[in-house]
């Protein structure tokens, strides 16, 4: 098992990154492609930079070149809903694009059968599980993603994105769910909240986002342990 672990900028996940042992360091696509071990988990990291574009050619890199088997999306994410708090955690269960319309996604390639793509079932799970046992770094929930090619700051437009029942908004999840899902490979996305997609945003992205990211650094190492694990 190789797990690939993304990140949008350096602040969301240098600090893993700085922890892990690096054995070798490959360039593609002008991005570095950090492969080693976290303790007994092999992994390759990378910050592929904002937007769904360059999250998508770092997704498919890891997949094509050095062939990771399982990929963890980190990070910070707009709140769509008032309940959340700076530094709570969410893990997606399915992810969304919200600026295509849904025809593109189901009359075209890749023909799916809704616009959510569905992390997987195991890897959403076993971080429930983890949550379960530890709470010290933020509240942790469950529920869908949204993303696209805008910071949402406008409580205006997070209104607009109401109806698709998302839980938090950013801007790479869907592509990195969407070359998952047509490459066959299992993922999850587990990203913690740095403001609430409203006027005050921006600042608060800016303020909040390298601190609110170990949050959902700290998640992501205990379930690097755990899908590690040497088999009994």
């Amino acid at each position: 098992m190789i797990t690939g672990v993304i990140g949008p900028s350096d602040e969301e996940i240098e600090h893993l990154i700085k922890k892990c042992y690096i054995d070798s360091v490959y360039e593609k696509a002008s991005l570095k492609f950090y492969s080693g071990f976290y303790g007994e988990a092999q992994v390759v990291l990378v910050i592929c930079g904002v937007g769904k574009v360059n999250a998508c050619i770092a997704t498919q890199v890891l997949i094509d070149i050095l062939e990771v088997t399982h990929i963890i999306l980190t990070g910070a994410a707009g709140a769509l809903g008032d309940s959340l708090k700076h530094g709570d955690v969410v893990i997606s269960t399915a992810v969304a694009h919200h600026d295509l319309p849904q025809e593109i996604l189901t009359e075209y390639h890749p023909w799916m059968k809704s616009i959510f793509i569905e992390a997987d079932t195991a890897m959403v799970n076993e971080c429930i599980r983890i949550a379960g046992e530890d709470q010290d770094h933020g509240n942790i929930y469950a529920g869908k993603m949204i993303s696209g090619e805008e910071f949402i700051a406008s409580s205006e437009k997070r209104k607009r994105l109401d109806s698709f029942g998302a839980m938090c908004v950013d801007m790479e999840s869907a592509s990195i769910a969407q070359t998952c899902y047509v490459n066959h490979i299992p993922f999850v996305v587990i990203r913690s909240i740095s403001d609430h997609a409203d006027e005050e945003s921006v600042e608060s992205f800016e303020t909040h986002v390298e601190s609110v990211s170990l949050n959902a650094l700290c998640l992501v190492e205990k379930l690097l342990v755990s899908l590690h694990k040497p088999l009994i």
